[in-house]
């Protein structure tokens, strides 16, 4: 795939990215570096400014990734489900850049669901969910990382909040497609803690590909 895609916001968020490497700085461990991100903004949500802030920071995130040294046309893929998984572009853009051609795994739409969310809700008002969204972020970019008591506290918290917010979203008559969002965030952070608890037996970490196999298995039978 042309990295200078005719897709105009897929363009617009390139020439972000390549503005801001001047900036950044190369990331070496980057589940940890993720979740410490995702830490770090949820301090955000106190401004009025969430919105944005968290978008800039997201991509000054992914410039230093990607953008470090040259990009190669191997990386373009990672590239462009990295803007989808956190949430620079909608499904639809993210098949016509070449998604259609690969599954989209549930991990990845809840990711690129939650990081929507927070962008559209930036300027909301309710600083108080907008920092549970971007904790609830926060677990699902650290699905790949050991669980800790810190981490399944943060993982059971999300959980519940996902609930009374679908439950919430329904109630008010809430678009139909940010219900079944919602409702898929709850069905990833389920299978996730099912995934946690055999750890404890099996010793078997979590990982993207373990939950969405358990994922598939269990709506296989529905």
């Amino acid at each position: 795939m042309d990295i200078n895609n005719s897709n105009t916001n897929y363009k617009d968020l390139i020439t972000q990215l390549k503005q801001s490497n001047s900036n950044a700085k190369a990331v070496t461990n980057e589940p940890a570096e993720r979740s410490q991100t995702a830490r770090n903004l949820s301090k955000l949500a106190d401004t009025d400014t969430v919105s944005v802030s968290y978008k800039a920071a997201k991509l000054q995130k992914i410039s230093s990734e990607f953008f470090s040294g040259i990009i190669h046309s191997s990386q373009i893929s990672a590239l462009t489900e990295r803007l989808y998984q956190d949430g620079f572009l909608t499904d639809a853009e993210f098949q016509n850049l070449g998604g259609q051609t690969q599954k989209v795994s549930a991990v990845s739409q809840a990711s690129s669901f939650v990081n929507q969310l927070i962008m559209q809700e930036g300027d909301s008002g309710d600083k108080d969910s907008l920092k549970q969204l971007i904790q609830v972020a926060d677990v699902l970019a650290n699905i790949n990382v050991k669980a800790t008591p810190e981490i399944r506290q943060a993982e059971k918290q999300a959980y519940d909040f996902v609930s009374n917010l679908a439950d919430r979203k329904q109630e008010e008559g809430a678009d139909k497609s940010v219900v079944a969002g919602l409702k898929n965030v709850l069905d990833v952070l389920s299978v996730l803690d099912q995934i946690r608890k055999q750890e404890y037996s099996t010793g078997a970490l979590a990982s993207y590909g373990s939950v969405q196999e358990a994922y598939d298995e269990i709506h296989k039978e529905t």
